[in-house]
């Protein structure tokens, strides 16, 4: 995925053939995207890939491969971020403008892990204006003002054990601490499952 064109919040489905590519599609966005938009186009080509995607796209292209034998033939590698859902369109407008009086038409970047590990929340606007945010400013000290689809709520693979590879960051406690925070280092954990699902 990359940022999206059109909305900076949303994802794009983006292929990368090269370490600049990869570099493209970097940052962390936490909202609707759709990497699968495509796949049987890219299955279609007959080449070998790595997949990644959050754990319900890891999920869904499983679920292809019981009746595409292509996926498992093609796909050699399935990468996923630990997730913890995304933050519905309508509730990150609502977010922009109540705590920063700014439309989501008008961010040219938004990444929720900053440049950095982890970094501070930032979005930078058309007019070049640019603000950064502490996690806890988004989704309160208690997670209470961040709001889930209602499948993301039911999700039975938050973890992303169908995946061979699942990336995480971590808090001591499990989430960040605003006493904390502002001088975390950041902690990034890897889980490794031995065949996938």
């Amino acid at each position: 995925m990359k940022p999206s064109g059109t909305y900076a919040t949303f994802g794009e489905r983006h292929e990368s053939h090269s370490a600049a590519d990869v570099l493209d599609g970097a940052g962390s966005r936490y909202g609707p995207a759709a990497p699968l938009v495509d796949v049987l186009e890219v299955l279609d080509r007959g080449q070998p890939f790595a997949f990644v995607g959050k754990p319900c796209d890891i999920s869904a292209l499983r679920n292809l491969a019981r009746h595409d034998p292509r996926v498992n033939e093609l796909v050699k590698y399935w990468l996923t971020p630990v997730c913890g859902g995304f933050m519905p369109p309508q509730d990150m407008t609502r977010f922009l403008r109540q705590k920063y009086d700014v439309e989501n038409e008008a961010l040219t970047e938004y990444r929720f892990r900053g440049h950095g590990c982890p970094g501070k929340m930032r979005f930078v606007t058309k007019d070049g204006e640019a603000q950064e945010f502490r996690y806890t400013d988004f989704w309160g000290t208690d997670q209470s003002m961040w709001t889930l689809p209602f499948r993301c709520k039911v999700c039975p693979d938050g973890i992303g054990e169908a995946a061979d590879i699942a990336a995480s960051d971590t808090w001591p406690g499990g989430s960040p601490d605003p006493a904390t925070e502002d001088d975390d280092l950041g902690t990034n954990a890897v889980i490794a499952h031995q065949g996938g699902a």
